[in-house]
Order: structure tokens, then sequence, then C-alpha cells
């Protein structure tokens, strides 16, 4: 081994924490650091990417970051063009020294110490400690299952992601999003990741088991008390909400964007036979970071009946749009269903652009949602806070933590205990009509998929009995067998 890769050694050595012979995202970025390369939240992701070319994901090894220092060094157009310069210590005295140096930038650092990538089990070992339990759920990409550790005796839900036919970069977002929610999970009302595992076949992240389900299937499992109080209340959306406004806050003081806030994505604590239930901000694959001094391009996301005007614009955004969200939620908990709505995803959004604001001159969206405010008794008191959500300007809007402070989420014991069932039914209409476009998207997507396998099976077989009447490959491959078929 040369000096200089054998003093670059040395220094991996001493980053690699746990002397697994690998340092993860969190060590990396020390490393970067020790090379005088910036290791800002988006260059650095995209850093481990480029340098992991071994499983397990998100992890680095020796020869994987030599190489990479070899062929940076050697050409520098390509560092250029990289926007980075490596400046390689001399000797390893100098090494030594940056790498004491490093806990001067420790509050300066993109990625927290405490994410890990992931770490290797085998199939049989993931099944011996986490045996699957119910499931929960399923997506495009992954299922969730509840388990119990059997070392801890802890019960927790299993996200899985099969790594078949899956891009690495897929992958990069599992761990990323494990990131972001590790940086903001020290509060109350924030799922919590514990770990990321990686067997030969799936990527699995052990994440909090929230023993209720989501918000609205929760409040509609509740019906009212015989002397007219219950369980769907004003102080039960206040309640909500102030959670929802304080988790928000929390990951804002943290640098982290929610990006899509929905129903969908805010759990419930338990299934009890009363009120006294907390909710629990879930699902960041959509989260951003920002960070302090950078300007980043960050794309359209989340979902149009939550989304803000300025992101339907594609206009750059920031934390305000999280607001925006809790604000469309919070109608629709007072009144049964979201303050912007359409016949199509155009009008839509066509309604969003237009609002400006409840105080403004009363186009049709501001009368249509004043006129629900009267259908369904909402307080002078809540409407004050809602206009400060949907505020149509960003820089208006209200923010986090001036919203806890207001006094529909600060007084909250003086809000009505009244069951609002008007509201009720109609939040049950809503529900069902989302939970069925939902379904019917899904048939459409699927049809759409078989269509396009039948059209490629289609074309595959024409090409071959093309191929077959002028003696080409088409013919040799009929006389093998082919197995062709059309669905």
């Amino acid at each position: 081994m040369s000096k200089t890769k054998a003093e670059l050694k040395a220094a991996f050595d001493r980053i690699d924490s746990d002397k697994s012979g690998a340092i993860d995202i969190g060590e990396l970025q020390d490393l970067l650091t020790a090379v005088d390369i910036p290791s800002n939240n988006v260059t650095l992701w995209k850093m481990m990417e480029q340098l992991d070319t071994n499983i397990p994901y998100g992890n680095i090894d020796f020869d994987e970051f030599y190489e990479w220092v070899q062929t940076h060094q050697a050409s520098a157009k390509e560092t250029e063009a990289l926007g980075r310069t490596l400046s390689m210590p001399g000797n390893a005295e100098e090494w030594a020294s940056r790498l004491d140096g490093l806990g001067e930038t420790a509050g300066t650092t993109a990625v927290r110490h405490d994410v890990k990538g992931t770490h290797n089990l085998t199939e049989d070992q993931v099944l011996a400690r986490y045996p699957l339990g119910k499931k929960l759920g399923a997506g495009k990409y992954a299922s969730v299952h509840k388990c119990t550790d059997r070392e801890t005796g802890d019960v927790k839900a299993m996200k899985i992601f099969y790594k078949k036919n899956r891009a690495k970069r897929k992958f990069y977002d599992v761990i990323e999003e494990a990131n972001k929610m590790r940086r903001v999970q020290d509060h109350e009302n924030i799922v919590k990741v514990y770990d990321l595992i990686e067997t030969s076949e799936r990527l699995i992240m052990l994440i909090e088991f929230v023993e209720g389900g989501q918000l609205y299937d929760e409040i509609l499992k509740r019906k009212p008390k015989e002397n007219g109080t219950g369980y769907f209340t004003e102080r039960m959306a206040g309640k909500i909400i102030g959670q929802l406004t304080d988790a928000i806050w929390h990951m804002h003081k943290q640098d982290v964007l929610h990006c899509d806030l929905k129903p969908e994505n805010v759990l419930c604590t338990h299934n009890p036979s009363t009120d006294n239930f907390d909710v629990k901000v879930a699902d960041m694959g959509l989260s951003k970071v920002l960070e302090r001094g950078v300007r980043q391009n960050l794309t359209y996301c989340g979902t149009p009946l939550y989304m803000a005007p300025e992101m339907l614009r594609k206009e750059q955004y920031s934390y305000p749009v999280d607001l925006w969200s809790i604000g469309c939620m919070m109608h629709e908990l007072l009144c049964g269903d979201p303050p912007f709505t359409g016949r199509n995803m155009q009008e839509l959004e066509r309604n969003v652009k237009s609002y400006k604001g409840l105080n403004s001159e009363e186009t049709a969206v501001t009368k249509r949602i004043k006129k629900q405010f009267t259908r369904y008794g909402v307080s002078e008191l809540a409407q004050d806070l809602l206009g400060k959500y949907l505020d149509d300007d960003p820089k208006k809007r209200i923010t986090a933590q001036d919203a806890i402070r207001h006094d529909w989420i600060a007084k909250n014991e003086l809000l009505s205990a009244d069951h609002m069932p008007a509201v009720q039914l109609s939040l049950t209409l809503s529900t069902e009509k989302r939970k069925f476009r939902r379904a019917v998207n899904k048939i459409v997507m699927g049809q759409k998929i078989v269509a396009s396998i039948r059209y490629s099976r289609e074309q595959h077989a024409k090409s071959l009995k093309k191929g077959a009447k002028k003696g080409g490959p088409g013919a040799a491959a009929e006389d093998t067998g082919c197995n062709c078929t059309t669905m």
C-alpha cells in the first residue's frame, strides 16, 4: 500500500466509529469535510449514491472511496464539472489536524450522526427476530406489516421494500426518508423510525407501530352520547389541529418541510371509546430538508386537495406550504370536506390559484367557504385562525409558532364539546368518495398496465411472424418453441 493510500486508510478507519469496515452517510460527511468537499444535504446524498457501488446500501467501504479519490484527483476537468475540489492533506500529521478540527463544524453538518445506512441480516434472521403479523397496508412500492421484536417484546411496524427490478436510487429515497424521520422524531406527535435492515431480497424500515387507524377513519368510528355531547366536537378538532401544528413547528425548527400533509398521513395513537387520543404525523417520503443560505430547486409534489397555491404555480416555496395543508384539514374537520374542490383536477387547481384569501373581494370560492361557515356554525375564533392558515400570500401566512398561540388552539378547553352531527355526516360522505376514487384509480391503472403488456406481446408476436416469413431471427425463435401469447 502506498504512503498516500495508507494515510487515507488511517483517516477512513478513524472516522469509521463502529469499526465496521464501512462508513455511513453521517461519517462520510466528516470524511468529505476533511478533504474540503462541501457536504450540504443535496450533494451529500448524491455523493453517497455515486460512491456506493456495492451492497449494503448506504455504506461506503474504503476501496469504493479510494477509487473515487483516485478518479477525481486524476481528472481536474471532472472535478471542476462536479463543482468540488479535493484538497488532500499532504501527510499523516495534517490528516490528524483536520480530523481533530471536525468537532468545530459539528453544528453546521447537513446530516445527523445518529443516521445510519442499512445493515445486513439474512431473511431467516429477520423472520426469527421480527415474525410478521397482520398486514397493515400496501402501496405501489412497499407493504407494511405489524411485527413483534422478540428481543425486546416491543410491537413495531415493518415497512418492506422489495429489491427485485428496483433501481438503487429508489432505496436511497428510503434511506433518506429514514434520515429525515430521525432528524425530527424526538416529538410525541411524529412517528419514529428504529432501524433499516437489508437482506438479499428486501430493504426493511422498522418504524413505530401506531395502534389506531388513519385520522378520519378513527373520527368516524365514534358516536355521540345520549345527552348530545359527543366525540366529534370542535374541541376535538382544536386538539387535533394543535398537535399537528406543534409537530410541524418542531419539524420546521429542524429545517424539515413535510410537503405532503393530508389526512391519510395522520395516524391516531389508539382506538379508544372516548375522544382522548393523540395524533402522529407519518410518511415523510416527499419531505425536504431546507438548508439555510442554500437556494434549492424544490419539486412540485403533494396532494392537490391540500397543496398550496405557490406550489401549484410551480413557484419557489418553503415552510408556509405545510401550514396551508393544515388549514385545509382544519376546514375539513369543521365543515366536512376540503375548502377547495373541482369536477376535475384542472378545475381544482384553478380554484386554488384564483383564491385571494377570505378577506378579499368575494370570489365564487370564497363565497362557498363562507357559506359553509354559516351552514356548520363555525365559530368566529375558528374562522379567524383558518383565514390565517389559508392566506394565499405565503409571506403573510401564519407560522406554526404563532398558530400554536392562537386562542382557538391555546384555549382548547373553552371550545364547544357538543357533537357535530352534520359535519360528521358530510365528512363520512367526503371520505367514502375519496376511497371510491382511489379504488377506481387503482382499477384504471391496472387496466393500463394490462393493456400495455398486451400491446407489447402483440408487437413481439408480430415481429416474430414477420421474421419467420423472411427467414430471419424470428424463424429461429419460432423453431425453438417460442411461447408468445396475447392476453
